[in-house]
């Protein structure tokens, strides 16, 4: 069984396989008398009057607030106040009161009787309304979920304020004043279901919509690739992941970042479809994850996950040997805790989390020379080899040691082991280990009842070794895939006036992962006349009928840093919601990539008409070689939006929103991109071929594409229960959205034995811009690099010729 289960499940008939996961928890006197969540009165305190200046000043940095995201780490509880007889009351506090900090927010319903709390972070909450001349009312066991709008309707009679009518009841569960398609997996789903490996993200499979949800790592670090309602995948990026509240998309190929363990989460939501305004960037959806806040309580948790081989399978072996289970050890640990540092004002949370993971690599699927064609002689050997000089066979089958290349005969030495197995088959095994460390921190501090500040900080590095590339044969290279990752959010939150509230939130982003090869050992190292660019490893080498020698792309640096400032103004008024906002957004791409810089040689038996003769001739079938290539990309995003919620109607509501985004065209600080345009001449480097052109020559900037200033996209849904309460929910819409494109990968160089000069070949493109580098001999751009950006237009197709020596290949 190779697929892990949740191990608390198999605890009773298997001793070796434990899991510990005790909660700690201190509940207070309150909660003990009542057995249930503890009972606070909220009271409103006075707010501040604000002038006009500081509105307007919040106004425009909203405008100057990209990737807009909505309050992700937020939700709102909203609703009306009646009297017994169904007249809307106007001028009744409503006060809700987050029972786990006391943290609490007051609004006076308008003359319709409505009312609306945003902008409240999550958690369960009660709900106070007062009102002279009427009994209180009261509603607790209301669980504001991330981006969940709360609809509590209050019914007050007429009475004493000393009177209360409480009840214990959760807001409905359907949603009528959005027309988003959305769902919330909150911490009961994510502590209690079974997680394939404890990742978060392998509950994004249970989501309505979601159509694929794999996890992969092609650049040194986790990727998460998911997609939503059948959208695009390879390298694109169109689902939209995000951490309390700022960007958890990794801006190289759109993919989602790592999230923290499960322990630390308090809750995600995932929406497939119609969203508002606010939203925008990546149009397939949006993942938001939010990580837990302390309370006025102390809680805490401490895991361990152990896994081991005692419920696999045993693996496939040659007839006539034993099968043994491979040897697997995998512990995933650690702790949570969190509390007040100061009650009713400031709250902690930390978690920990490590993951050591020992597996064992098998292959056995090696064929290796006798003893006597590791000297060169074939004659006991069913393939003869001929002599590729004269083509007539080797006289006796034996080559003649003055003809066996010195290279050759290194790596026989060095590399190519003796059989263990019966036929001459070969089995290697590797060490396989995996090792990760995270770490999160949040805190919350409230000034004022008016005025809150919430920082979340989120650490992870990990090292996962490839051994033998994952596809060799025998004992060659080992990739060891390196990463590290750090999220810092800052959100402040303000209460301008009961109905004017803003939030301001600044992020950053650092991905960055590393692919090494290991040993560090050229095959000029070994006795040959090879030359390779960047840092050394064993050449990719495979002889056809015997072994495969793998080594796989290695790479120093792939990743980035984000920055983003995002500032957000809701207010309510009447029968309208607004919100205004926006945001501005930096990013900084690197993409260091050696490609096959060590050489790929293949082996096939078309010289000798046998590969490993091939082999101690030093004669491959073909040769290719790549040249490094250290990609950057620097590209600035922004966008606005207004929002509007229009309860036209108690069943009708109107959500109207119209966005804007501009996506500047990613920049190389070398200026090393180019593009091509046929018949067009250079001026910048007048020796390129014709049709090259560089930033600087006429009608080519720096970022060969132009910016699209075009990108408005309207939103307009309009949910409702025609039905009246407990009907079912309709909610249409229609929406327009744009998608940016994240930075594509590097360039490529090859050469092509037996000549770097070879005569060009040609491939149709459909686009003038195009991938490419240029040779060393132009003056202007000795490495250049371009990319097409999604979405441009190009004036008509056109076939570009692909140098031997320098042409554009697909991207790895």
């Amino acid at each position: 069984m190779s697929t892990f289960l949740c191990t608390k499940y198999h605890e009773n008939f298997q001793t070796s396989l434990t899991t510990v996961n005790t909660w700690l928890y201190w509940p207070s006197s309150e909660q003990k008398a009542s057995g249930g969540p503890m009972s606070v009165t909220g009271q409103a305190k006075p707010q501040r009057r604000v002038g006009m200046g500081r509105i307007a000043a919040a106004l425009v940095a909203s405008v100057l607030a990209s990737r807009a995201y909505a309050q992700v780490a937020t939700g709102t509880i909203l609703g009306n106040v009646k009297d017994s007889s169904g007249a809307a009351v106007p001028g009744a506090q409503v006060t809700a009161t987050n029972l786990g900090t006391q943290f609490s927010r007051s609004a006076t319903t308008d003359g319709e009787g409505q009312y609306a709390l945003r902008l409240l972070p999550v958690g369960q909450y009660k709900l106070e309304v007062s009102l002279t001349g009427f009994k209180g009312f009261t509603q607790t066991g209301i669980a504001l979920e991330v981006g969940r709008n709360a609809r509590i309707d209050a019914v007050i009679e007429p009475g004493g304020v000393s009177e209360v009518v409480s009840v214990v009841a959760d807001a409905p569960l359907v949603e009528t004043n959005s027309s988003s398609l959305s769902r919330t997996v909150g911490q009961n789903e994510v502590l209690n279901l079974p997680l394939v490996n404890r990742d978060l993200y392998s509950l994004l499979s249970i989501t309505g919509g979601v159509t694929s949800n794999d996890a992969s790592n092609s650049l040194g670090g986790p990727e998460q690739l998911t997609t939503i309602n059948g959208s695009q995948r390879a390298q694109v990026g169109t689902v939209n992941f995000q951490l309390d509240g700022g960007n958890n998309t990794a801006g190289l190929r759109g993919t989602g970042n790592p999230a923290p363990n499960p322990e630390a989460i308090q809750e995600f939501r995932v929406i497939t479809n119609n969203y508002a305004a606010e939203y925008g960037r990546y149009p397939a959806g949006i993942v938001d994850i939010v990580t837990k806040s302390g309370t006025n309580e102390f809680h805490g948790a401490a895991f361990e996950f152990f896994r081991n081989e005692k419920l696999n399978a045993k693996r496939w072996v040659p007839p006539g040997t034993p099968a043994a289970r491979d040897p697997l050890d995998r512990n995933q640990y650690g702790a949570a805790f969190g509390g007040p540092i100061r009650k009713d004002k400031t709250f902690f949370f930390a978690s920990f989390s490590g993951l050591r993971q020992e597996e064992t690599y098998y292959r056995n699927s090696a064929v290796v020379p006798t003893p006597r064609e590791r000297l060169g002689d074939f004659s006991e050997s069913a393939s003869k080899p001929r002599d590729p000089v004269t083509n007539q066979p080797f006289a006796g089958g034996i080559i003649p040691t003055s003809r066996l290349d010195p290279a050759a005969l290194v790596i026989q030495e060095k590399y190519v082991p003796q059989a263990n197995l019966p036929k001459n088959f070969y089995e290697v095994s590797r060490p396989d280990p995996l090792s990760t460390d995270e770490a999160t921190l949040k805190l919350d501090h409230n000034f004022a009842a008016t005025h809150s500040l919430a920082l979340s900080y989120f650490y992870q590095k990990g090292t996962d070794t490839q051994p033998l590339s994952l596809t060799g044969n025998i004992p060659w290279v080992d990739r060891d895939f390196k990463w590290t990752q750090h999220n810092v959010n800052l959100a402040d939150t303000w209460t301008l006036r009961s109905n004017v509230i803003n939030q301001l939130r600044l992020t950053y982003v650092r991905q960055f992962g590393a692919r090494v090869n290991n040993p560090t050992t050229s095959l000029g190292d070994l006795g040959s006349k090879f030359k390779i660019q960047g840092d050394p490893t064993l050449p990719r080498l495979t002889v056809s009928g015997f072994f495969t020698g793998q080594t796989s792309i290695a790479g120093p640096d792939a990743g980035s840093d984000y920055w983003a400032v995002r500032d957000a103004l809701s207010v309510s008024r009447g029968k309208h919601s607004f919100k205004f906002g926006g945001e501005v957004s930096y990013e900084k791409i690197v993409h260091d990539t050696l490609l096959d810089n060590y050489g790929v040689f293949a082996f096939n038996g078309s010289k000798t008409g046998n590969a490993y003769a091939d082999f101690l001739l030093g004669l491959p079938s073909t040769f290719t070689q790549d040249a490094p290539i250290r990609k950057t990309d620097n590209g600035a995003y922004l966008s606005a939006f207004v929002q509007d919620d229009f309860r036209l109607h108690p069943r009708l509501t109107l959500n109207l929103g119209i966005r804007y985004d501009v996506q500047f065209p990613f920049t190389d600080p070398q200026d090393r991109k180019l593009a091509y345009v046929p018949g067009a001449k250079s001026r910048v480097s007048p020796s390129a071929p014709e049709g090259l052109l560089f930033p600087g020559d006429p009608g080519i900037s720096r970022g060969i594409v132009h910016t699209d200033w075009n990108n408005v996209a309207p939103r307009l849904g309009w949910p409702g229960t025609p039905g009246g309460t407990g009907a079912p929910r309709s909610a249409p819409a229609s929406a327009s959205s744009t998608a940016a494109p994240p930075a594509t990968s590097g360039t490529r160089r090859r050469t092509t034995s037996p000549s770097p000069s070879a005569s060009p070949s040609r491939r149709s493109r459909p686009c003038p811009i195009r991938m490419g580098t240029c040779p060393a001999a132009w003056p202007r751009s000795p490495s250049s690099t371009t990319r097409r950006a999604r979405g441009s237009r190009c004036p008509r197709p056109c076939s570009a010729p692909r140098w031997s020596s320098c042409g554009p290949t697909p991207t790895r």
